[in-house]
């Protein structure tokens, strides 16, 4: 058994859900919930949950193209 995993069951977390943010298709980050209630994160939970990590990593992308434009807009010699 994992050790985050014996770490949530001792503080009484009994589901959990790994939701990955993906920027120019490779995964760079990762939100992990947890909630103590059994079978917690249903249909509806994970849709909305899902469509919240898309906008995240639409914006995380969006961000990192803003900072690529900067950088290549900057005067060389920098």
């Amino acid at each position: 058994m994992g050790v985050l995993r014996q770490e949530a069951l001792k503080k009484g977390c009994h589901s959990a859900v790994c939701l990955p943010l993906v920027v120019n298709d490779a995964v760079t980050g990762v939100i992990i919930l947890f909630a103590t209630g059994t079978n917690f994160f249903d249909k509806d939970k994970l849709a909305l949950l899902n469509e919240v990590v898309m906008n995240l990593s639409f914006a995380l992308q969006a961000g990192h193209a803003i900072r690529c434009a900067r950088l290549r807009n900057q005067p060389s010699g920098f």
